[in-house]
């Protein structure tokens, strides 16, 4: 049984090396090819027109419900200022209209 276990694990191990080196090599390259080129850096950094337009329209949206709050919050203040005092319908106040 452990010979089966060793002879499945080698290459297993072999290959997790193998594919882990690869990798931070490769992203060690990426890393450097991106600094090392400045105009392509810039190109990565800059923001897509289609991005900006739609960042744009969403804080003009964000700006007018922060207003709507603002409309609302004053509407039920002055509604609650306003408002008359409940009438009680009970028969002794009643009485006093008969």
């Amino acid at each position: 049984i452990s010979k089966k276990n060793i002879q499945d694990l080698v290459p297993k191990t072999i290959m997790h090396f193998l594919v882990n080196y690869a990798r931070d090599n490769v992203q060690n390259e990426l890393v450097r090819e991106i600094y090392n080129d400045k105009d392509s850096f810039k190109v990565y950094l800059q923001e897509d027109q289609d991005v900006a337009i739609k960042r744009a329209g969403y804080f003009e949206t964000q700006k007018l419900l922060l207003k709507t709050l603002e409309v609302l919050g004053e509407v039920r203040e002055f509604k609650v200022a306003r408002s008359p005092a409940p009438v009680s319908r009970n028969r002794h106040n009643m009485s006093r209209f008969n």
